[in-house]
């Protein structure tokens, strides 16, 4: 291992290495951080303010006609109204399906991997009960 490691070319190819995965890593990190904060941005908003956003941003993207902007912009008003209505219908059905899971994962767990899985169960109702207070 020392005769390798004395070759100069290895030793750049191994700090190469090196230096792309701590890339590759710090890329991850961050998108995966900048994409759920994106959304957690969008879904935070009124639905006048969501509304707004998806409109302008169509709006850019496809020129519309003054006609076009108007009928789109009914469209889009009515959906977001629909699909928030939806939304708040099947919340405590998502709840009680989602706490439904987790107690079907606990039967399958042995006794030392239940101790493990209480504070991941906590942690996950927790993050769901702090999301749902931030997005109601």
């Amino acid at each position: 291992m020392k005769e390798i490691l004395k070759n100069f070319y290895t030793k750049i190819l191994i700090l190469g290495l090196i230096a792309f995965l701590c890339g590759f890593f710090w890329g991850w990190a961050w998108g995966t951080y900048y994409a759920k904060k994106k959304i957690h941005n969008f879904l935070g908003r009124k639905i006048e303010e969501r509304h707004e956003f998806i409109v302008k941003k169509l709006n850019r993207e496809l020129d519309f006609t003054p006609e076009q902007f108007e009928a789109v912009n009914q469209i889009v008003r009515k959906n977001l109204k629909k699909m928030e209505e939806v939304r708040r219908k099947c919340l405590p059905e998502e709840d009680m399906i989602f706490r439904e899971g987790l107690e079907e994962i606990e039967r399958v767990l042995s006794s030392e991997q239940k101790e493990r899985w209480s504070k991941i169960k906590n942690k996950l109702v927790s993050d769901r009960e702090r999301f749902r207070k931030l997005h109601p």
